[in-house]
């Protein structure tokens, strides 16, 4: 019901994203105590009773959204220098955003940042301040890309993808720009992972994102998807073929799992 209230004014898709943008920005609170205590909510619906979420809140109803009008979007996780970054950090996966494709164009949308700001007020408590942001929303900026850098290189949206290291060490993009001595074909990677079932574009992702930056944590969400969709097969129809694809995947789990 809300998504039809929304769109009814927008003609094009990108005004619906727009619209979207707009009443989230203005609609849903940042939950601070939730992104301190690390105690989130995990029924989807509940962003839209609280009106308060954290990132991952703010990209997954965004993507309903984006769903219910048939706008090709997907939730992008990866790292951000946010208000507590300083230059060098050793950052880990800290933030989720979404990337959407608007008249054939690929564009980055951050409603969380693109909602207000979190900052320590006089006496040390950190509280959320809105303040709707305009440039965080259907970009393909540099200045975006200075300050979020995507844990699967895919949705970096350039032919030269940002290594971690650079993107860490540096705050300007032109620093930051790696040399390739062949073009990444990112629209290529994009469209065969819209082609993917579910299980397999958590698979490929996870795997992407270690191949991108090793670390224990891309290792981890590895093992995890690998052992979630073995589980599920293992669990669900018992045919030969699905208990022996079920063996594989155990079996890449324990490897990320080692790792």
């Amino acid at each position: 019901h809300l998504h039809d209230y929304l769109v009814k004014p927008a003609q094009t898709q990108a005004e619906r994203v727009e619209v979207f943008y707009y009443w989230m920005a203005q609609n849903i609170v940042y939950d601070v105590k939730s992104y301190q205590s690390g105690a989130y909510l995990t029924n989807k619906n509940s962003v839209l009773v609280t009106k308060r979420g954290v990132c991952e809140d703010y990209a997954n109803l965004f993507q309903r959204f984006c769903d219910r009008s048939g706008i090709e979007c997907y939730k992008v996780s990866g790292f951000a220098k946010g208000f507590s970054y300083e230059e060098g950090d050793n950052l880990e996966i800290n933030h989720a955003w979404n990337v959407v494709k608007v008249n054939g164009k690929y564009q980055f949308v951050d409603i969380t940042w693109g909602s207000g700001y979190v900052d320590y007020n006089r006496y040390g408590r950190l509280l959320y301040y809105p303040e709707l942001s305009l440039d965080q929303v259907l970009t393909q900026s540099n200045d975006f890309r200075e300050k979020h850098l995507p844990a699967h290189p895919m949705w970096q949206l350039t032919g030269s993808p940002i290594k971690y290291d650079k993107f860490v060490q540096y705050e300007n993009f032109a620093e930051m720009k790696s040399s390739y001595k062949t073009r990444f074909e990112y629209l290529d990677s994009i469209s065969n992972f819209a082609k993917l079932s579910k299980p397999e574009r958590e698979i490929m992702e996870a795997v992407g994102m270690y191949r991108f930056h090793a670390d224990p944590e891309t290792a981890l969400r590895a093992a995890f998807a690998f052992h979630e969709q073995a589980q599920e097969l293992a669990l669900g129809s018992y045919y030969r073929e699905n208990l022996v694809k079920a063996k594989q995947y155990y079996q890449q789990a324990l490897k990320y799992y080692g790792k």
